[in-house]
């Protein structure tokens, strides 16, 4: 691969650099918080390891010059799975998309984007691009089965930090709260056990069934 920008001197590649590295930066710290916030389910081992392997890996190749390429780490990270190849391309466009809308505001330095900063968007979308793939070449009854359970985890997750702020706040009691979790957390069992059921698409359904049961909260 090379550079695919000329800016003319190393000054200005310099500085593509290190905008590449805010972005990459930005990324983690977006994957972690989705992490916390259970908008990423940490409990799918594969998409966890490959996103936080994704922005290692492109550090290190930013580092060297060349430009953002996070998704060919990813694509290579949960097998044939197709299930969570869905959920690990919509955290990955998820995130893409918030932290450029942060770079923009954030780090770029007037309303009008220089050539350096352009190229890190750019090179941002064509990841996302790549990443949208798996949506447009999936089966369209697969894709309403994963989405509809992804937003059914999102929306419990949702519901476990209104839960937590409450108790924060005293306006729940403690056992009150841990109550709700209970519920939360059974449901969400509930959700993860149907979610694999009928896919039949190969070993990697029995594996993920796996990796949940071997890592609870």
């Amino acid at each position: 691969r090379e550079v695919t920008v000329d800016l003319g001197d190393d000054k200005s590649l310099t500085k593509l650099m290190e905008l590449r590295l805010v972005f990459i930066e930005l990324l983690r710290s977006g994957y972690k918080k989705a992490m916390n916030e259970g908008i990423i389910d940490v409990r799918e081992v594969t998409v966890v390891f490959s996103l936080n392997r994704s922005v290692a890996i492109a550090e290190d190749e930013v580092s060297n010059g060349y430009p953002i390429d996070d998704w060919k780490t990813c694509a290579n990270g949960v097998g044939k799975n197709i299930l969570l190849k869905l959920n690990l391309a919509a955290a990955f466009i998820r995130i893409h998309e918030e932290a450029q809308q942060y770079f923009k505001f954030k780090f770029c330095q007037s309303s009008t984007l220089s050539q350096a900063e352009i190229q890190v968007l750019e090179e941002s979308n064509q990841q996302i691009s790549y990443a949208s793939e798996v949506f447009d070449t999936t089966d369209p009854s697969i894709l309403k089965r994963a989405m509809s359970f992804k937003l059914s985890t999102v929306l419990l997750a949702e519901a476990g930090i209104f839960i937590h702020n409450y108790v924060k706040r005293g306006l729940l009691k403690a056992e009150e709260g841990e109550h709700y979790f209970e519920e939360l957390d059974h449901a969400l069992s509930h959700i993860k056990k149907h979610q694999y059921q009928g896919t039949h698409e190969d070993d990697y359904e029995k594996h993920a069934l796996d990796e949940f049961h071997s890592n609870p909260h």
